[in-house]
Order: structure tokens, then C-alpha cells, then sequence
């Protein structure tokens, strides 16, 4: 995973895929956390990426478990 900070990097286009619902949910967290889609996105696969590189679960703030949790799924 790259180290560079989100914020550093050049913003690309992705067309994406996804079920209506999870739109609906994607919109609403944007809203509450005053970003867009692809902050978003961003911190959420960053977040699943370091937990895998790791092999520690992260809680919301992105950083590792507090309680030492490892049980990652191994497939989602």
C-alpha cells in the first residue's frame, strides 16, 4: 500500500458499480462527515487495506484494534 497520505495524491476517475442502497448510504455518510464520494471511498479502502497488511483489525478511526482482534474474513 502506498504511504503517501490521501490528501497528496492525484485525484483520479473510477467508474464504479454499485447496489442502489449502498448509494443511498454513501451519500448519507458524506453528508454527515461533510466530504464525497471518493474521500470517502478512499478512507474506507485505506482503512480495509492497512487491516490486511497487518493482519489487524481496524476500528472507525483507522487505527489497529485495542483489543487485539486478528479474526480477518478471509473473504468478504
Amino acid at each position: 500500500m502506498n504511504d503517501v497520505p490521501v490528501t497528496d495524491r492525484w485525484r483520479l476517475r473510477a467508474t464504479i458499480s454499485v447496489h442502489p442502497t449502498t448509494l443511498v448510504v454513501l451519500d448519507s455518510l458524506c453528508e454527515k462527515f461533510r466530504t464525497n464520494r471518493g474521500r470517502l471511498i478512499d478512507k474506507l479502502v485505506e482503512t480495509l487495506g492497512a487491516s490486511y497488511k497487518d493482519g489487524r483489525v481496524r476500528c472507525i478511526f483507522g487505527s489497529a484494534c485495542v483489543m487485539n482482534r486478528t479474526d480477518l474474513p478471509e473473504v468478504l
